[in-house]
């Protein structure tokens, strides 16, 4: 196995080890030892990063051009934007479904070897802004995702209320108007991100529009218009409490739906690069005949 791989493998099981011993705390009635998983997490950030700059330098650029990759990019965005706000939002046991859905992610990621297509070097084209709408936008994707844990969170605690169920998970977790308003937020947050990366990208669109591939861009506009709709219906009170959780799940979801696009475009180049490659070959064994 390939170092970086071995790399993303050891974030993966640190992070996956973080979230039993933090489930298993709270399932034993133990003292939660927040620090302790946040060391994990810590750890587990560090490797992913080191894995992922290995392959950065490799292709020479940010380590976007297949499935595998996009995963686990946004797997790191995830966590990324969990070390950043978690002192803003201060919901305890955030950092419990982060790691869970880091670990599911990545390990998801390694299910399939065939994600890890081998690709052009220079995804981008040399071209940087590109190269940062791609980033931001896939960012953005792992602020999705930590919305999402937000809004899993409140609706475990809607859940027991409403069935008035005993849990020892609910009694580690914030309240709910803390959970709804942490959803809201991180929201805000990833469409702020979002469309930062559409206006970057849009400097490209204009240029060479033809380019672009048409079912990308239209993924683009429609989960951006989601997320406004979403935003605005939020603020107008029109949906609110789990209606609103549930939307933020779908919105994650569709969001990670998007993605395939943008690999499946990398896949394009890769082949109409090999392609390239065997015709010059062809041309010079035809020449080489010919003398």
């Amino acid at each position: 196995m390939e170092q970086d791989k071995i790399y993303l493998l050891i974030a993966t099981f640190l992070f996956a080890i973080g979230f039993v011993y933090g489930f298993y705390t709270i399932l034993r009635g133990h003292k939660y030892q927040g620090l302790l998983l946040f060391a994990f997490i810590i750890g587990g950030f560090a490797f992913q990063t080191l894995g992922l700059n290995i392959r950065g330098a490799k292709v020479m650029s940010c380590p976007l051009g297949n499935l595998f990759e996009i995963i686990q990019f946004i797997s790191w965005s995830l966590i990324m934007a969990y070390i950043i706000i978690r002192y803003v939002l201060k919901l305890q046991l955030l950092e419990l479904f982060t790691t869970f859905i880091a670990s599911a992610l990545s390990f998801f990621s390694f299910l399939y070897p065939q994600w890890d297509k081998p690709y052009e070097n220079s995804l981008f084209g040399g071209n940087k802004w590109i190269e940062l709408h791609a980033a931001l936008a896939v960012f953005s994707y792992g602020i999705y995702a930590l919305m999402a844990a937000v809004a899993v969170m409140y609706l475990i605690q809607h859940y027991s209320l409403k069935r008035k169920l005993p849990s020892k998970v609910y009694n580690f977790l914030p309240s709910i108007s803390s959970s709804l308003e942490g959803s809201y937020k991180l929201l805000l947050t990833a469409l702020l991100f979002y469309s930062i990366s559409a206006i970057v990208g849009s400097m490209y669109w204009f240029q060479d529009f033809e380019s672009i591939s048409k079912l990308k861009f239209t993924m683009t506009i429609a989960l951006w218009a989601f997320s406004i709709s979403l935003v605005f219906l939020r603020k107008k009170d029109v949906v609110f409490g789990e209606v609103f959780a549930w939307l933020c799940l779908l919105l994650f979801n569709f969001a990670i739906l998007t993605v395939l696009p943008i690999d499946n475009r990398s896949s394009n180049k890769t082949r109409d690069t090999s392609g390239i490659v065997e015709l010059h070959e062809s041309s010079q064994e035809a020449v080489l005949n010919l003398k």
